[in-house]
């Protein structure tokens, strides 16, 4: 549990890192607050899909297939992650006129 905890608290600054050039100070809340919803639509759907499989494909597979689906999620986001809006042509947030 520590580990677990450890690894999820280090993860919401990348997520503020990552996304805050693509969005405008006035927007981020609105984008962050979605974003924070994955949290609690992650356990809700954890608990069904790891009744699902303890009940049909065993015990020990409730472990492998949440690992190799991070993994693969984690190869998706590292290829194909867009850090700077610069990069495809696009100016960052900061950039743009804002409206208060």
């Amino acid at each position: 549990a520590c580990v677990c905890v450890c690894a999820q608290s280090g993860a919401y600054p990348l997520v503020l890192k990552a996304m805050s050039p693509w969005f405008s100070v006035h927007e981020r809340g609105w984008v962050f607050g979605v974003w924070n919803t994955c949290a609690q639509v992650g356990s809700v759907s954890a608990d069904v899909i790891t009744a699902y499989t303890l009940l049909h494909m065993g015990w020990r597979q409730v472990f492998v297939l949440p690992a190799s689906f991070m993994c693969v999620c984690g190869i998706f986001i590292f290829l194909c992650l867009i850090e700077n809006p610069r990069d495809v042509g696009e100016l960052p947030a900061h950039t743009h006129t804002q409206h208060p």
